[in-house]
């Protein structure tokens, strides 16, 4: 009788090391799923936050847009933005291949969208020429980027 209870406690304590082996087994295969849903609602919430609670501004569009090739030169430089700018401390450019400053100088905002800028243009010879740009927005953020197009044929 002291032997089949040995036995049956031993096949308890077997038992148990079974369960608590499954127990760690299970907490194992639980930990990179735990790790792997938290980096899907980390990265649901980043996606979720609206575009305007990103800093900087980002320009959304140009005319003439980057690397363009134009038949025909352009008599203004137009920027958009996803953000509204502070029109005194914006700065817009453009340079030709020779490094000088062929803008008329004359930046305009348009007072019914506070996201665009613009800049006349002489005419223009065939050529490269460089808009260069440096932005305030309202959430007193600095950008400054360029960007390229080209002239072709006659001004």
């Amino acid at each position: 009788m002291m032997r089949d209870a040995g036995i049956a406690k031993a096949g308890s304590l077997i038992a148990l090391e079974h369960v608590g082996s499954v127990a760690t087994h299970e907490r194992s295969m639980r930990s990179p799923m735990s790790i792997l849903g938290i980096c899907v609602s980390c990265l649901s919430l980043v996606l979720c936050v609206p575009t305007s609670a990103w800093p900087h501004a980002r320009l959304v569009k140009s005319v003439p847009g980057s690397r363009a090739v134009l038949s025909t030169a352009p008599t203004q430089v137009q920027l958009w933005f996803n953000e509204r700018l502070e029109a005194h401390f914006c700065q817009l450019s453009v340079w030709n291949a020779a490094g000088q400053r062929v803008d008329s100088g004359d930046i305009q905002r348009d007072p019914e969208n506070p996201k665009t800028l613009a800049v006349g243009l002489p005419a223009l010879a065939p050529g490269l020429y460089t808009v260069q740009y440096r932005v305030l927005s309202v959430d007193s953020h600095i950008v400054e980027n360029q960007f390229t197009f080209t002239v072709r044929g006659s001004p």
